[in-house]
């Protein structure tokens, strides 16, 4: 496995453990501590070495939006303070990285509050609520719809085990009545659900949503009921680049053996799903409430700014 492929993996596992945001915070926190015991040749080392780090961060499959923009936010910083004489070496560097940083994270809570809050508000007095993918956000919107006096109740679509335990903790330490039902049943109990609170990894060029496996048909599913598909995400989660296929979905090849027959075969896992925007109802972003359109427009109009950035470091025409 090539340096590449273990990051791909490693952010991955993370991303499945934690979510995106947390994973993000995990990232740049890795880079501070780096950067703090970095000690560089030279300036041109150090530039080096950062890049490098670049490439290989916008190049893991999947792609990881917020993780990306951050590295580019860095970089673009760098080279501005390149351009003036500085006495300091590594520390104006660090100095200048941990203020970045910093900044990131605060605008970040600030959004994620905001939207909580907007999450929060949708929630009302007997909504039976499924959830489906472990989302910080969308958990911390039940959790304070709950404190909020909220009378609803939730039931969890059981897919992976690590990620419905997970799911089943939070949801327990905010006492928050819950039922769990496999997600390939849930035609079973359609019928009491009024809300699916979904959350999603990025929104990319074919104006996709990505998100967990088993997304695509939850809200399939709840679409043709007409039943409200509510998706909670950062707008800065965008992914502002042309999609490929491989960019937001890791396809895992294994070899099994049948449990008591001499039969082998070939299993494939995807990491992820696409479900295009429109089947969804309506979007909690940290701007509020939007629809597919609200959000479409929003996307076209950062991926127009963002023109000259893709020729520069994703080579696009």
């Amino acid at each position: 496995m090539s340096y590449q492929e273990h990051i791909s993996k490693l952010f991955l596992d993370i991303e499945n453990e934690v979510g995106i945001t947390k994973m993000d915070d995990l990232v740049l926190s890795s880079l501070c501590r780096a950067i703090h015991d970095y000690r560089e040749c030279s300036e041109e080392d150090f530039f080096a070495q950062f890049y490098e780090l670049f490439e290989t961060i916008k190049n893991t499959q999947p792609r990881i939006s917020l993780v990306i923009d951050h590295f580019f936010h860095l970089w673009k910083i760098l080279c501005d303070a390149q351009a003036k004489p500085h006495p300091e070496g590594h520390l104006f560097w660090e100095k200048k990285i941990l203020q970045a940083i910093k900044g990131f994270r605060k605008n970040i809570r600030e959004e994620k509050k905001r939207m909580v809050k907007s999450g929060a508000a949708q929630i009302k007095n007997g909504d039976v609520i499924l959830v489906h993918s472990l989302s910080s956000s969308v958990l911390d919107s039940l959790s304070r719809g709950k404190r909020k006096g909220k009378k609803f109740r939730v039931i969890i679509a059981e897919q992976e085990v690590e990620k419905t335990q997970k799911l089943i903790e939070k949801l327990t330490k905010s006492r928050i009545s819950f039922q769990v039902v496999p997600e390939y049943m849930l035609t079973h109990i359609e019928g009491e659900v009024s809300k699916v609170f979904l959350g999603a990894v990025t929104l990319n060029s074919n104006l996709n949503i990505v998100g967990d496996a088993g997304m695509n048909a939850v809200v399939s599913e709840f679409h043709l009921r007409k039943t409200p598909v509510y998706l909670f995400m950062l707008t800065r989660k965008f992914s502002l680049w042309k999609s490929s296929s491989s960019h937001h979905r890791y396809k895992a090849k294994t070899t099994r053996t049948h449990g008591y027959m001499p039969i082998t075969f070939e299993r494939i896992k995807f990491s992820h799903d696409r479900v295009p925007h429109g089947l969804f109802d309506f979007f909690i972003t940290e701007q509020g409430k939007m629809t597919s359109k609200d959000l479409s427009a929003e996307y076209q109009k950062r991926f127009k700014e963002r023109e000259k950035w893709r020729k520069e470091f994703f080579k696009e025409d």
